[in-house]
């Protein structure tokens, strides 16, 4: 049996496709641990994934999720500016210590491999320091390794597209500009710990499990052969999924569901919903997560619930439509049930997600540019009433369905440990592991 570490940035979303990984591992006799921040315990604890409690990573990003639903612009920066912590280095904010300190858990656990988030920078960068063999773990709803066939990642450029236009360009000089000191940062880092300048493909690993499945991902001809799509990958132990919800409230109108996830809850998004679906025939539960006070609405439509949070895999059974930001739990849950989605992409691999549910027709995407009462109003409506994006949802469900990613990701997490080498794909394999083409795939890899 092997000893496996885990590693996570503090984001429920990243963490939760793991946990059941985790569990799976567990009760197939291998020694596991989480190291990721106190904060994200509560769900490791309810899970019965060991937790390692002696380090705190990524401290002000628990922070800054705490205050930045109702914080200014100006507000973050003050707070950041407390942290010795600039705006355009965000990313790689406390890395080296967190990298010295990931360090220090891998010589003191004795991992025979890691598996890491791929957001997680002081876990891979420990592991590339000290030649431990990972795995990368991706925690978004699409690949988010560049492709030649394929404009740049989060911009949520079409399929087709293949070169940017005016505005584009413009968006990816600004884009890059930005990422000028962000990347200064995380190569000085690297070179403390006697690693070379970090490249497009630096965490990749031993191998590269997605969530999802080839069916819902944009196609290419040069995904590196240690990428495997797994399929959705959740927990019956979800946090939340005990929360008292008043069912009772439901009438049998169409009901819909928007959540904008934990980090990017902002109040004017949610008070344009709620007067999109005034005197509409539908009812909308909304969940504004534990960093906004319910308080701040004092008055509601009849037809629309605010809470902090709702039990997410009890309601989606009964939903009819999700609105969501387009991250990874949210937007692969609801193509698991078949939902049709409306998408309002807030960050990078949201905008990629909404753009591969608009081209499987699954769903409507609109950008924060066009985020208005009235053209939400017709986006649901338009969901409701048409029949084709439910369809199409239901033909990414069905393919979802034949997939076992908690039980994929450990055998082949498995293999990793005992070769301790990359596990490259023959090009017989194609890079979807379903259910049924687990112990072939593991024959021929």
């Amino acid at each position: 049996m092997s000893r496996i570490l885990f590693g996570c940035v503090p984001f429920w979303g990243h963490l939760n496709p793991t946990i059941a990984v985790a569990q799976q591992l567990i009760a197939r006799g291998h020694t596991v641990a989480y190291a990721c921040h106190p904060e994200m315990q509560p769900a490791l604890d309810k899970a019965g994934i060991p937790f390692i409690a002696d380090y705190a990573f990524c401290e002000v990003f628990v922070h800054l999720n705490k205050i930045v639903a109702t914080a200014s612009l100006l507000t973050v920066r003050k707070e950041l500016k407390k942290w010795n912590v600039s705006l355009s280095e965000l990313p790689v904010a406390g890395l080296e210590e967190d990298t010295r300190r990931f360090m220090t858990l891998i010589a003191e656990w004795q991992p025979d491999v890691c598996v890491f988030d791929a957001a997680f920078l002081p876990g891979l960068m420990a592991a590339e320091a000290s030649q431990t063999t990972y795995v990368s773990s991706c925690a978004f709803p699409c690949s988010q390794l560049p492709s030649k066939d394929l404009l740049p990642n989060g911009y949520g450029f079409p399929s087709y597209q293949k070169r940017p236009g005016f505005g584009d360009t413009l968006k990816l000089i600004i884009a890059g500009m930005f990422a000028k000191p962000i990347n200064r940062k995380l190569n000085r880092v690297r070179t403390v710990f006697g690693l070379p300048p970090a490249q497009p493909m630096s965490y990749v690993g031993c191998m590269y499990m997605i969530y999802t499945t080839t069916l819902f991902d944009f196609k290419r001809s040069d995904l590196p052969a240690q990428v495997y799509y797994l399929g959705p990958s959740f927990s019956k132990e979800q946090m939340g999924a005990d929360t008292p919800f008043p069912w009772e409230w439901l009438d049998g109108r169409p009901l819909v569901y928007f959540t904008m996830g934990t980090f990017f809850n902002k109040k004017k998004v949610f008070d344009k919903v709620i007067a999109a679906s005034k005197d509409a025939p539908w009812q909308i539960v909304i969940s504004v997560s534990k960093n906004l006070s319910l308080d701040l609405w004092q008055e509601l439509p009849e037809n629309v619930l605010l809470r902090n949070f709702v039990p997410q895999s009890a309601l989606l059974e009964k939903v009819d439509l999700v609105a969501c930001a387009g991250g990874v739990n949210t937007t692969t849950e609801s193509l698991l049930k078949g939902l049709p989605l409306l998408v309002l992409p807030q960050a990078r691999d949201h905008f990629d997600a909404a753009q591969r549910v608009v081209e499987a027709g699954a769903g409507i995407r609109i950008d924060p540019a066009q985020v208005s009462v009235v053209n939400i109003r017709k986006a649901i409506t338009r969901l409701l009433d048409e029949p084709g994006y439910r369809q199409q949802a239901g033909v990414i469900a069905r393919d979802y369905l034949q997939c076992d990613a908690p039980l994929a990701a450990a055998c082949l997490i498995e293999k990793v440990a005992y070769r301790k080498a990359p596990l490259l794909r023959p090009d017989n394999v194609e890079p979807t592991v379903y259910r049924a083409d687990i112990n072939r795939v593991l024959q021929m890899i």
